[in-house]
């Protein structure tokens, strides 16, 4: 654990499952800069996951402690937002063991006749290309699965973003790189996008230190417990 870490902070997480224990943290959280932030939001992510028995020295497999229950509500917002798409942008959550890996399994009800799309990574860039959950393959360096190189290149019209933490105004931390912000900052027009996250890291609002101005804002947010539509001002 690291040593900014308080004893307060660390009992919030241990019982994360209270709402009092829950705001305990998020208030503890934006008392960090960005960036130490980041970090103690990923600390506190592995929290949320339980390690497999299957797992091994040379293969780690780690299974999600929480899973999508949303009400029926969110559930109708979702379905009219993705009803007109043909393309799904999602993650291969699986790959980061501190996200849930039951995103795509959540969405297939909502597919009919749409198709899932995965984000390649170059030096600096990122795109979306067609294909399956099972031809995905492992970046050379970063801790993800990604899309073969041959295949198809697409633009999705709705994008489902991973993120350490969101707010209710849209705005979206990410994991420090910023693959998805200079993806989205160079589409036009640009995809309904959906910040990913668990309940306990959504927060009233950021920081002021916590904003740059190559954040991309999000439209929706999507927690295990909520779709949540972000009100433009």
């Amino acid at each position: 654990m690291n040593t900014e870490w308080t004893s307060k902070a660390e009992s919030a997480l241990q019982n994360m499952s209270s709402s009092q224990s829950a705001q305990e943290l998020k208030e503890f959280f934006l008392t960090l800069d960005r960036n130490t932030a980041r970090r103690a939001g990923v600390d506190a992510s592995k929290r949320l996951y339980l390690e497999s028995e299957s797992a091994t020295s040379s293969s780690q497999v780690l299974e999600p402690a929480w899973k999508f229950d949303l009400d029926s509500n969110s559930l109708k917002q979702l379905q009219k937002i993705i009803a007109d798409s043909k393309q799904l942008g999602v993650f291969a959550s699986k790959a980061d063991w501190f996200e849930s890996s039951s995103l795509e399994t959540f969405l297939r009800p909502f597919l009919q006749h749409k198709k899932f799309s995965y984000p390649r990574c170059g030096e600096q860039t990122m795109d979306f290309f067609e294909c399956q959950r099972h031809e995905l393959v492992k970046h050379p360096r970063l801790h993800v699965l990604e899309a073969p190189n041959d295949a198809m290149p697409v633009e999705p019209k709705i994008i489902f973003a991973p993120c350490t933490f969101a707010d209710l105004k849209g705005r979206r931390m990410g994991r420090g790189r910023g693959y998805y912000d200079r993806y989205f900052s160079e589409q036009s027009p640009q995809p309904f996008k959906v910040a990913v996250l668990h309940e306990n890291f959504v927060l009233n609002e950021f920081h002021q230190d916590w904003i740059l101005n190559t954040d991309q804002p999000v439209d929706a947010l999507l927690t295990n417990k909520r779709f949540i539509q972000i009100k433009k001002d």
